[in-house]
Order: structure tokens, then sequence, then C-alpha cells
């Protein structure tokens, strides 16, 4: 009679097992963060954002769970992606900066694994059949609404200052503004090396300031900026606004334009958002939007089949898609990129508004 009843208390609990692990399979979803110093601070935001995604995704009930894995890397993130391939996720996110995009592409390419960046931008990533998908516009039409602020402000000379380890994005935007415009430009600086040169050998002051500076240091950077030319406009690219609006904001007397596809004068609503303020007191940040964006763009494609993997995971990413994010939607296209959303803001006398263009 004991075996009898300890038989059909197993088969029972087999059971609730099985039942559950049926009404709500477990999606496997990598992580690779770069531990570099300049990159601690907006990739240590990403991982929380998706770690608060996946814990308000499984109170919240809808449908699976997600099991989250991470890996950290230096500079290139080869080795992170091999190994949570091998740990068993089905999908790889991370990549803010178009860098380790770039190097994150061609490794997914090779395991045939897909690849879901937040917030890299540059246009080499952009139109291509490839294993690569992300949440955030390529810098063109970051690069087009600035060219128009320059050309609607008169600004005839202009500087670039450009730090940390996204090159090709620094470089590569700056010679899309200098296509689009008429403007003199009077040289690219690095930040903080060639601080000692300009102010021992100073250039004539630039009109404008494009800013392609490292979110750790883009703070320090406007300071300088500011100190040794008073009198320029600065234009700040959104990498360099990662995590610092509140920061830059503060500021005494600040101004600086940039580009942005939601309004940042907007209340954030939704049951996310409510969720995030009653675990944390850190705003809404660029890192926060869009990598939530990015899970919500898994969750959308997950929600129709969890056992997604694979060419069959990647072309479901593929489709177009329409993803609300926070603040905006987020329009995907059939390679996965995310469709240009953008408009012109300026910050000035403590407060944000819409460019007119």
């Amino acid at each position: 009679m004991r075996f009898f009843l300890a038989v059909v208390t197993a088969v029972m609990a087999w059971m609730a097992f099985s039942g559950s692990s049926f009404v709500n399979p477990m999606v496997t979803v990598g992580v690779a963060y770069s531990t570099a110093p300049e990159s601690v601070i907006p990739e240590g935001r990403m991982v929380s954002v998706l770690k608060a995604y996946v814990d308000w995704h499984r109170e919240s009930g809808r449908g699976f769970r997600y099991r989250l894995l991470t890996e950290g890397y230096d500079d290139d993130p080869t080795s992170a992606i091999e190994r949570l391939k091998a740990r068993g996720a089905k999908v790889v996110m991370g990549f803010p900066f178009s860098g380790q995009a770039l190097k994150a592409r061609e490794v997914a390419e090779r395991l045939r694994i897909p690849v879901l960046s937040t917030v890299a931008s540059s246009p080499h990533l952009s139109g291509i059949d490839d294993w690569f998908f992300r949440v955030k516009e390529e810098f063109s039409q970051e690069t087009l609404i600035i060219s128009s602020i320059l050309n609607s402000l008169g600004v005839r000379s202009l500087a670039g200052i450009w730090s940390g380890r996204n090159y090709p994005y620094s470089v590569g935007s700056i010679k899309e503004v200098l296509s689009k415009t008429d403007v003199r430009f009077t040289g690219l600086f690095k930040f903080p090396e060639d601080c000692d040169f300009l102010q021992e050998y100073p250039i004539d002051p630039p009109d404008g300031v494009l800013i392609y500076a490292d979110p750790s240091v883009s703070f320090w950077t406007v300071q300088f900026v500011r100190s040794l030319w008073p009198d320029a406009k600065i234009f700040m690219s959104r990498w360099s606004l990662f995590e610092n609006h509140r920061y830059l904001t503060s500021v005494k007397d600040i101004s600086f334009y940039y580009t942005e596809s939601y309004d940042p004068l907007g209340e954030v609503q939704g049951d996310f958002a409510d969720y995030w303020r009653s675990i944390t007191s850190q705003d809404f940040s660029v890192s926060v939007r869009y990598s939530y964006g990015a899970m919500e763009f898994l969750s959308q494609v997950f929600s129709v089949n969890p056992s997604l993997s694979g060419r069959a995971l990647r072309n479901a990413m593929s489709v177009p898609r329409e993803i609300p994010s926070l603040g905006w939607t987020i329009r995907t296209d059939r390679f996965g990129d995310s469709l240009p959303e953008s408009k012109g803001y300026i910050f000035e006398d403590g407060g944000f508004r819409e460019v007119e263009l």
C-alpha cells in the first residue's frame, strides 16, 4: 500500500511539473556585456534592465518564462557569444556600441545564432540578410537631422571630439554630417589625449562642436569644450547621452542639440514603467528604454512559439514588426533593422523643446 501511494505521489508530482513546464516553457537568452572600464556604467545599466524585465515578465504571467545567462568580455565579444551558445542560449543580446556589434555580427554568422543589439547604430549593420538585429535606427537619420540644424543655424565651421572605443560610430557619423553640409571642418580630436595640444596650440574657435564622447566621460568632455570654445554651439551624439541626461542638464547655463526617437518631455507610462519605478530610483535613460524595447522584440517573437531556435528563430525575427517601447513605437523591417523615427531637440534654459526643421 505504501509503495502504491509513493508511486501515485511521484506520478502526480511529475504531472504537475510537466504541466507547469508545458504551460510556462522556458526561453534561454544570453547577455554579453563588456567589462572595459569605460563600458561599466552603460553596460551595467543594460544588464540590470534585462534582469528587471525577466522578473517583471515572470510575475506578470505572460505565458512563458525567461532564463538569463550572462558572460563578460573586454573588447571582443567572440568568446562570450561562443560560451553563451554552448550554455544553451537561443539568442544573445548586448553590443550597445557599434564596434562590438560589428564583431558580434561576424560571430553570429559563423555560429548561426541570432544576436540582438540594444543601441548600436552603424549603417554598416543595415540592410543585410544576416543574423544581426537591433532596435535602434542607424545613425544616418541622426546625421541628417544634425546637418539640417547646422544649416538652419548658419554654422560655418565645425570641430569633432570623440573618445572611448566606439571609433566606427564616431568617425562614420562625422563623415556623414560633413557630406550633408557645406561647413568647414577644423579637425577631429580625441578626449582627453588631445586636450593639452588644443590648449597649447589653439585653433580658431569653431561655430559648432560635434561630441561623440564615451558616456563615462561625456560630462567632462562638454565641460572642456565649453571652457575652450565658450561660444560654440554643442551637438551631442545619442551615444554621448547614453546615461548622462540627468548630469548634463544639471550644468548651469548649458545648451546642446541632439536627436532621439522619443519625446524627452513625455511621461513614461505602462506596467513595466510602474514596475521599474517600484524597484529603483533610476530614470528612464536611453539604455533603459532601448533595453526594454529589445526584450519586447523577443517577447513578440517567442509569444508565438517559445521553442524557436536557430534559423527558424532568425526567420521569425526578420518579420517586420511594431514594438511598443517606453515612449514610442519601434518599427523594424525585414532585415531586423529599426526604421527612422527621430526628431531634433534642444536643451536650453533648463528644459527641452523640439527643433522645427
